[in-house]
Parts: structure tokens; C-alpha cells; sequence
């Protein structure tokens, strides 16, 4: 982990992580009525190949459990979730942020090389 903070008054909070391809990952917690909500952003809107691009996440959201991915703030694309407050445990926060990190890590190189097809390259390892 690479840093925690919180916005109390927002009832929100941030872990950042280090990625694999990308280099951080940043888990929001907002703590809602009955519910605790989590998003990530998992890339900018595509520059080109738009359609395919969503049409590639789409298809992955049959793959994740608890969360799917969707489109946010000037149309960059989030991974999101929420599951009640009641449900709330150690062991789901470790589920979310280890999920989280995991479908980022899986899915961000091809959904950039579609959406940012010859200026995005992948790490070499």
C-alpha cells in the first residue's frame, strides 16, 4: 500500500496502491446511507476505438464478482461496487481492495491498447 486517507466529513476514504502495468491504483470507500460504495478509475475515456473499447469491458463484467465497470466523470471508466454496511468486515475490505488491484491489473493493458491504440505500450518485464 502505498497511502491511506480519509475525508471525514465526506465519509470517504482512499487507499493507493501500486499496480503491475499501471502504476497506481486508488480505492475510494464512501461510507452511504446503507451502504458502502467503492470505485476505482481504471482509465481515461478511449481516444480512439471508443465502441470496442466498451464493448471489451462490457463483455468482462460478466467475469467480476460484486463489481462492474462503468462510465464516470467525462466518460473515463471506473470499476464500482458497493455492498451494506452490515456486510462490512475485514475480510470484505481485503476482498474489495484485492479485487480491485487484481481486475485493474488484468484488464487495464488491453482496454488501453484498444482505447489508446499506438501511443499506449505495455511494460516490459
Amino acid at each position: 500500500m502505498v497511502a491511506v486517507d480519509r475525508h471525514v466529513e465526506a465519509g470517504r476514504w482512499y487507499l493507493r496502491l501500486a499496480g503491475e502495468e499501471k502504476d497506481f491504483v486508488t480505492v475510494w470507500l464512501t461510507i452511504r446511507q446503507r451502504t458502502l460504495h467503492h470505485e476505482t478509475q481504471v482509465m481515461p475515456a478511449p481516444e480512439v476505438n471508443a465502441a470496442e473499447t466498451f464493448e471489451y469491458l462490457l463483455k468482462k463484467n460478466a467475469d467480476l464478482y460484486q463489481m462492474r465497470f462503468a462510465l464516470g466523470a467525462e466518460d473515463a471508466i471506473y470499476l464500482v461496487g458497493e455492498v451494506p454496511v452490515d456486510a462490512v468486515t475485514d475480510e470484505e475490505l481485503d476482498r474489495i481492495v484485492g479485487s480491485s488491484l487484481a481486475y485493474v491489473d488484468a484488464y487495464f493493458p488491453t482496454a488501453m491498447a484498444i482505447g489508446f491504440a499506438g501511443r499506449y505500450r505495455r511494460r516490459s518485464v
